[in-house]
């Protein structure tokens, strides 16, 4: 279900340096933050009375308060967050980011099963950014040793350093979906597994790929991983990121991040002709 109006969130983030001497960045992280903000008073909520009959003008109503962002990455990001397992990883202008909550709570490491998994993949352009965030949650009553993952919803989030974006930003509002479908269409497995996933899409000639139901079980599909895919063309280069994750109770940690790129252009010129593959 599409919700009727767009959250407005504003998403920072900062380099911090607790110690410069210390070898291979381990003396600093990166710290992330996504806060919700009222929205904006729409001409809708303006009395466009003259006053005639009135002492005063209508008050606009109160606005909802914002409501509480789930995490999808730790609050702290240290060089040693992206090495595959927790989920992180940054290829180019694109990157893709992960947190889990485990079924058993005092379960360690990155492995799951998950009780809840939160993992985006997103992709900058200049000062523009676009986001796809996949929230996925277990039900009450399935396998309760290695239960499946839900879609519980899937957010996306359009970008812009410094301001809103607006109605005129045609990477965000142009013409639904990505030209031709999916430039590189990645596997996304056979005997069941391809029913699994489902496409949207996008306004701002986006489209993407993801499941929305995972198998936390190693023995289903003989393990084969997943495949969450985002394809923008913001201008005159187009880009797609394909974040590529384990199958079984590894469902958080990474296989690959993939990027191509190419001018919008030539798209439909290069696009692949053998059919979905895997790079590694």
């Amino acid at each position: 279900m599409k919700s009727p109006s767009a959250l407005r969130v504003l998403s920072t983030a900062a380099r911090v340096v607790l110690d410069p001497s210390a070898p291979d960045y381990s003396g600093e992280h990166l710290s992330h933050a996504e806060t919700s903000v009222p929205p904006a008073p729409s001409s809708a909520s303006t009395d466009a009375d003259t006053g005639f009959g009135r002492d005063a003008p209508r008050p606009p109503p109160p606005a909802p308060a914002p409501p509480d962002l789930p995490p999808y990455v730790p609050a702290r990001l240290s060089p040693a967050d992206f090495r595959g397992t927790q989920g992180n990883q940054c290829v180019g202008p694109a990157f893709t980011v992960a947190a889990g909550v485990p079924l058993l709570p005092k379960a360690e490491g990155d492995d799951g099963p998950f009780r809840e998994l939160r993992t985006e993949v997103g992709i900058s352009s200049d000062d523009l950014r676009l986001r796809l965030k996949l929230d996925y949650r277990t039900k009450e009553g399935e396998d309760e040793g290695q239960p499946r993952l839900h879609l519980k919803t899937a957010t996306v989030c359009r970008e812009k350093a410094g301001e809103w974006p607006g109605p005129r930003d045609l990477a965000f509002h142009g013409r639904r979906g990505a030209r031709g479908g999916l430039f590189d269409p990645p596997p996304v497995g056979e005997g069941g597994q391809e029913r699994q996933y489902m496409m949207l899409d996008l306004e701002g000639f986006a489209t993407a790929l993801f499941p929305h139901t995972i198998d936390q079980d190693p023995n289903a599909y003989d393990g084969k991983g997943w495949v969450a895919t985002l394809d923008w063309s913001p201008g005159k280069m187009r880009y797609q990121a394909d974040r590529k994750f384990e199958g079984g109770t590894g469902v958080k940690g990474l296989r690959s991040l993939e990027l191509t790129e190419m001018m919008s252009q030539d798209a439909e010129q290069y696009k692949p002709e053998k059919g979905p593959a895997d790079l590694f």
